[in-house]
């Protein structure tokens, strides 16, 4: 059976049209589902070591804290009557140094102050206050039955961690579980008493990390299976292992080796299939390590993958029936003069002449059909000219849009090293700047002791500032900059700020001078930060190029109005040069 060639030109096009368009399609979405996934579960793993090490730095500072405060309690002569107030003015600065702290408590052996009484008293955060906790009396303290706790630490001399602790206050809250750490006092090479700390699970990571891809579930758990943080209260308490997990074993190894697991299984907590993360929060003090439990249901977290896929499919299928309809009637137009010109010439070639006097005349007839010809070629051509500059337009507004999503991610992965990078100096400086508000609070410190602790948290503070630099890099980038006006202690900050530079210009081998004119206000109102940041600068420049002399710092107030001058003894600045002074990227 002869077939027309209007039918061949179809089936030649439409068929490898047909096998080019699946294998794209099968192609494509494989390459989205495996990249979703794989994202996924990076991103989980990512997340979950993040938290592990956000919750285990957390106990870790606060049993370094509880340290500190030890030291200082057991270095005091207590056969005088004011020791007796150093312990609760301790465990009232603890609360203070970390919101994140549910209790503290101290007790003392009744032979410390020579009175036969054992001195004690626990703190818990009660409705938005500090409240005396009613669980400890003195039977209880000695009993080593109902206050295990507190003799682990008299027997051992060292620190204490229970990661299952179920304490119940006696404010009719009712039980509470909590990670509890427990440091020993020493005083002469012997331990007289015990000082703690109580740490909710619910304040040891930031619930706000998890709102991605779905509902998250987020739990806690111990190395026995238990439930130790859960949203939903009925869970805690519980054992991981009673819920019907189609990997059971699995999980159970995974609690009892102290290894990750990540995985889709069945899980009854989140109500079918799950990528399910464990991942082991691995702790210096104790051996009672606890483990961070993630979980969300696949349906929700491929939910985006399998959105593009059937977008995907359903445009590759209606732009493919758009092209065919387009070849259709391409082929249609195009076959349609070719053949009734084939039909012509093929009269004409058996002798029928009678279709040149058809037409109305053998000169316009030639000329109709040359020019149907030549115009057929000039269309083909333009055709293909115009696809080609519509490639070339697709294409250069393809690598356009990737340019642009390279640059939005850079940006995006920029901002996001800059917060983690960040959150995770803040968290030892803010330790370090509270153990030194501590240590300038105790009475007991001598001059230079006290001087040298000033230093260290003048320069955290320092340091605190250069790492918000880093932030407000990001910040001008992005054009969310601004300024906070608060009201500050000048003279304090002057204070600080020649103790800083002092430090800068003895470290180039330069003399600082200070120069005050006029009366200083005490107080100003303003953005201390900024203002703080851009005299460092002109005095680490003025330090930088000046290779010997001095640095002087000139502050003055007239009619309430405060300037400040740095002037130095260095090679200065070329006057072809200071009109560029306050243009970017110059030096």
């Amino acid at each position: 059976m002869k077939t027309t060639i209007f039918v061949r030109i179809l089936l030649a096009t439409l068929l490898p049209l047909i096998l080019i368009f699946s294998l794209v399609i099968v192609t494509i979405n494989n390459i989205i589902y495996t990249t979703g996934t794989s994202f996924a579960r990076e991103a989980t793993n990512l997340l979950a070591r993040q938290t592990a090490r956000q919750i285990s730095e957390k106990l870790e500072a606060t049993a370094n804290l509880l340290e500190l405060v030890s030291h200082s309690l057991g270095d005091v002569d207590y056969r005088g009557s004011k020791e007796r107030t150093r312990a609760p003015a301790a465990i009232r600065r603890i609360l203070a140094a970390d919101p994140a702290i549910h209790s503290a408590w101290f007790a003392y052996e009744p032979e410390v102050f020579g009175d036969g009484v054992r001195h004690y008293e626990e703190l818990v955060r009660h409705q938005g206050e500090l409240a005396e906790a009613r669980d400890l009396s003195p039977e209880i303290l000695a009993d080593p039955g109902r206050s295990p706790w507190y003799h682990r630490v008299l027997e051992s001399g060292r620190v204490y961690l229970d990661m299952v602790g179920d304490y119940d206050y006696g404010l009719g809250d009712g039980s509470v579980l909590v990670a509890a750490i427990n440091h020993p006092i020493f005083s002469g090479g012997r331990v007289i008493g015990g000082l703690g700390a109580d740490l909710k699970y619910e304040d040891l990571f930031d619930p706000a990390a998890f709102r991605f891809g779905g509902r998250w579930q987020v739990l806690l758990v111990s190395s026995q299976g238990r439930i130790l943080y859960s949203e939903d209260r009925e869970q805690v308490g519980r054992g991981l292992l009673d819920y019907p997990f189609s990997d059971q074993e699995r999980l159970a190894a995974t609690l009892q080796d102290e290894e990750v697991f990540l995985g889709e299984v069945y899980s009854p907590l989140v109500g079918g299939e799950s990528l399910v993360c464990v991942y082991p929060i691995p702790l210096d003090h104790g051996r009672q390590n606890i483990h961070l439990f993630l979980g969300i249901s696949t349906k929700e977290l491929y939910a985006t993958a399998r959105s593009s896929m059937e977008v995907i499919v359903a445009t590759s299928f209606l732009g493919f029936l758009l092209l065919a309809f387009s070849i259709f009637v391409a082929t249609r137009n195009i076959v349609r003069p070719i053949k009734r010109l084939t039909g012509d010439f093929n009269k004409i070639a058996h002798g029928d002449l009678n279709i040149v006097s058809r037409e109305g005349g053998p000169g316009r007839n030639g000329r109709s059909r040359v020019v149907e010809l030549d115009i057929l070629e000039s269309s083909l051509w333009k055709m293909l000219a115009q696809v080609n500059q519509a490639h070339e337009l697709s294409l250069k507004a393809a690598d356009e849009r990737l340019e642009k999503e390279r640059i939005v991610a850079a940006a995006q992965a920029k901002n996001q090293f800059f917060a983690s990078m960040s959150h995770e100096i803040r968290t030892p400086m803010n330790a370090i700047l509270g153990i030194s508000e501590i240590l300038l609070h105790d009475g007991h410190l001598t001059g230079s002791d006290r001087k040298y602790v000033s230093d260290i948290r003048v320069s955290s503070e320092a340091l605190l500032a250069i790492i918000n630099d880093i932030l407000d890099l990001s910040k001008l980038e992005s054009g969310k900059l601004s300024l906070i006006a608060v009201d500050f202690d000048f003279h304090q900050f002057l204070g600080h700020l020649r103790s800083v530079a002092r430090h800068l210009m003895t470290k180039a081998g330069l003399v600082f001078l200070y120069e005050a004119e006029g009366d200083l206000p005490r107080c100003l109102y303003g953005d201390d930060i900024r203002l703080r940041q851009i005299l460092l600068n002109l005095l680490s420049n003025a330090a930088k190029f000046t290779p010997a002399g001095s640095v002087t710092l000139k502050v003055a107030a007239e009619n309430e109005v405060v300037r400040f001058a740095v002037s130095d003894t260095g090679v200065g600045i070329k006057p072809e040069d200071q009109a560029a002074l306050f243009e970017p990227f110059t030096r």
